[in-house]
């Protein structure tokens, strides 16, 4: 038979499609709903004020000092960022970047301590999602 093969191609593809597709949107509304929490997160935009002021401190006598703003991959790296000198590590009570912020919102910006649980409550949702998977998903909806 002539064309059976893509027959039988389209036939599948119809019956894949809308759970798929449903699946799909799923995932896109709850990054939606994750982007839009981080959009008006109050709390998480000032622990994130706080790390740039910190970064900008810390490389005060640099060209990287005085930044308006760093890469949210930047992030990943505040515990990367060790003290240089132990005495400094044992005032502060802190060996990373990370420590330090964390004991500084802890002593002076205690309404800061719960910006996770309490402004991005679909960061859970949206953590097990991957944009990656999530874009080749969508491309396969796409006709060549």
């Amino acid at each position: 038979m002539i064309g059976c093969k893509q027959r039988v191609h389209g036939y599948l593809f119809s019956l894949r499609f809308p759970p798929r597709l449903e699946a799909l949107r799923a995932d896109v509304d709850t990054l939606g709903g994750f982007c839009g929490d981080a959009k008006t997160a109050s709390k998480l935009k000032r622990v994130i004020e706080m790390v740039l002021a910190y970064g900008n401190y810390l490389n005060g006598g640099s060209s990287r000092g005085g930044a308006y703003g760093f890469k949210m991959t930047t992030l990943l790296k505040l515990q990367d960022v060790k003290a240089s000198s132990g005495a400094a590590a044992e005032v502060a009570g802190c060996t990373t970047l990370l420590e330090f912020l964390v004991k500084q919102c802890a002593d002076k910006h205690p309404d800061l301590m719960e910006w996770a649980t309490v402004e991005l409550k679909s960061v859970v949702a949206a953590e097990r999602l991957s944009l990656a998977q999530l874009e080749g998903e969508m491309c396969m909806f796409v006709a060549p």
